[in-house]
């Protein structure tokens, strides 16, 4: 089973959030395996308070998932999505990465779950 991480997902999980730590390893041990798009990448790594040492874990870390990079598909469901529900361009592009793998979304974003529904599952599931 695979399951896309909203960027929140990663946030929580390197700041140590034991509900969200606890809850995907439990997943991985039952098998999923997990995705993010290479926008939660560019997000992750653009908060302009990491150190050499935050960054240099951040990248290992990221050596743990199946990264998406975003393509031409990607980008044109993106538009759709973000047409027809009034979000955020990063928002539809995880999205719509999510959805060209035919996996869940898992975000702790209530907004967006509700925007997109029966696609996104808000975190913990």
């Amino acid at each position: 089973m695979f399951l896309t991480l909203d960027t929140n997902v990663i946030i929580y999980f390197l700041n140590g959030d034991s509900v969200v730590v606890d809850k995907l390893n439990l997943l991985r041990d039952k098998g999923a395996s997990f995705i993010i798009s290479t926008v939660t990448v560019a997000e992750i790594l653009s908060y302009d308070r990491l150190t050499t040492t935050d960054l240099e874990i951040i990248k290992s870390f990221l050596l743990n998932f199946l990264i998406i990079s975003v393509d031409l598909n990607i980008a044109k469901i993106a538009g759709k999505i973000r047409r027809s529900n009034k979000i955020k361009l990063g928002d539809a592009l995880i999205v719509a990465t999510a959805m060209s793998q035919l996996s869940p979304l898992v975000t702790n974003d209530q907004i967006l779950a509700k925007k997109i529904k029966g696609f996104v599952k808000v975190f913990p599931m």
